[in-house]
């Protein structure tokens, strides 16, 4: 993993935390951050498997098994933790058929492909990843596409999604554009695509630290006013499309990694925060519910929570399951 990609995780990570905790001008946080890491996804996916998945022997089971046991049996706690957590704070449960079909649901991610509010937003919060399923069972085929037809052709597929969005005139925009695990899927896709643009650059490129550090400076303060732009315009294409541009721009510069940015990222503290920001996420959304931001403390205190929870996480619950032949 490129250090510098590893440590904007934190970043992105902790502005779906504001998100969250309703923190003024951090309304849009949340989409730039899912799209960020739909993207970043499908591009470190795509560097780290694509030599793999052309090859003869490539293992397509074995494959899927990895990317199942490195989400997957965190959910599951997180899970277990929502409920028990539920029944030692007594909380009321209206519907008791209701409760155990979303619960079940949850439990085969399964919940981001019903367009009901309560539903794919139930217990942990991990649509994102019932939505990053589909993604990662078509990642073998995507390379094969791309390989098929083309760059070029394989980034006017992106096209569909803007198009949807200019005629679409339905009702349920949030599960459509920002939810639903096929519209997503092409986040993932552009992030697949990008490495395919980082291959060639990088092969070409001959930056000075100067040329890069200034290149690092424009793209995060171009990313920062397109961040301003949509808190003023209430538009469908907040929902994703509108920070793809400047996810792939940070994403691409970053993993150059020749600028005074990049060397700043390569710091192991950011690294390693970087590296907890798939247990945040996971995590907090648990710890908002249960604790609360009545308290003048308390996302502070959630904040901190989380970070320790996803440390011991990382370092005892994690190896056990990865490592797993």
């Amino acid at each position: 993993m490129i250090a510098p990609l590893t440590s904007i995780r934190l970043i992105f990570i902790l502005m779906i935390f504001l998100f969250h905790c309703h923190v003024p001008y951090s309304e849009n946080m949340g989409c730039y951050g899912v799209s960020f890491f739909f993207i970043l996804s499908g591009f470190v996916l795509s560097l780290s498997y694509k030599q793999k998945v052309l090859s003869n022997d490539f293992n397509q089971k074995k494959f899927y098994k990895k990317r199942f046991l490195r989400i997957y049996p965190l959910h599951i706690l997180i899970l277990f933790f929502y409920v028990f957590l539920s029944i030692i704070f007594q909380e009321p449960i209206a519907n008791f058929f209701n409760w155990i079909t979303k619960l079940i649901i949850n439990i085969l991610l399964l919940q981001s492909y019903i367009p009901i509010s309560t539903v794919y937003f139930s217990f942990s919060g991990a649509w994102f990843l019932s939505t990053l399923v589909l993604s990662y069972l078509l990642f073998p085929y995507i390379i094969k596409f791309i390989r098929k037809f083309s760059i070029k052709i394989s980034f006017l597929f992106l096209l569909l999604i803007p198009l949807g969005m200019l005629f679409y005139q339905g009702k349920n925009e949030l599960y459509w554009f920002y939810i639903n695990p096929v519209v997503r899927f092409f986040d993932f896709f552009l992030g697949v695509l990008l490495a395919e643009v980082y291959r060639k650059i990088r092969i070409k490129e001959n930056m000075t630290t100067k040329k890069a550090t200034f290149l690092e400076l424009l793209i995060v303060l171009f990313s920062v006013a397109l961040y301003i732009i949509s808190l003023k315009y209430e538009i469908i294409f907040n929902y994703s499309i509108f920070y793809w541009i400047q996810s792939s721009c940070l994403i691409l510069i970053l993993s150059i990694n020749k600028g005074l940015i990049s060397k700043l990222f390569c710091n192991s503290w950011l690294v390693y925060g970087g590296k907890l920001s798939f247990a945040f996420f996971l995590f907090h959304p648990l710890l908002i519910h249960f604790i609360g931001l009545e308290g003048r403390y308390n996302i502070i205190l959630i904040v901190l929570a989380s970070f320790i929870l996803s440390h011991l996480t990382i370092k005892y619950f994690d190896p056990f399951w990865v490592n797993r032949k």
